[in-house]
């Protein structure tokens, strides 16, 4: 199963694409702060749409929106409107983690710090694929603690259904 994961931000939105459990893409996209946030919103909702056309995803995954203040939120949620409208016309699943959750898998609770979050699973995530993401990639690392959290559902979906 080819899964596409995504962090998303209306300033910099973290990708990775996986195919079965081997990352086969990890990028950021950034695009100008000089544009209002509906035309970053499109332009993150274009740039997800080609990467779809190009890998062909069978699920994407996708962090719930979260923010500690309302107008963040509203933000967010107008991004996501625009990716959902992206995946529907693409007709291709899509499912929400909440980010809380995907962290589990390295043994943290939800209400772990973010900068432990970022450490431990940039950590992880550079011993186990060879990578060498920094501090500075976060949104990456997320996408792709996303991505296996994800693949490690499947899987226990799977042994459910068996």
């Amino acid at each position: 199963m080819k899964i596409l994961a995504i962090d998303p931000s209306t300033t910099s939105t973290g990708l990775a694409t996986f195919e079965g459990e081997k990352i086969t893409y990890w990028d950021r996209f950034a695009p100008s702060k000089d544009l209002d946030v509906i035309l970053r919103s499109f332009e993150i909702a274009k740039k997800i749409e080609q990467l779809i056309e190009v890998d062909k995803p069978d699920l994407i995954v996708i962090e719930t929106p979260f923010s500690r203040n309302r107008h963040g939120l509203e933000v967010q949620n107008r991004m996501i409107g625009m990716l959902e409208f992206v995946f529907c016309e693409k007709e291709i699943p899509f499912e929400y983690v909440h980010p809380k959750s995907i962290y589990r898998i390295f043994g943290l609770k939800g209400n772990a710090k973010r900068e432990e979050k970022k450490e431990v699973s940039i950590k992880f995530i550079n011993e186990t694929f060879k990578l060498n993401l920094s501090a500075k990639d976060d949104d990456i690392a997320d996408a792709i603690v996303i991505g296996l959290y994800q693949i490690k559902e499947n899987k226990r979906r799977e042994e459910e259904n068996d």
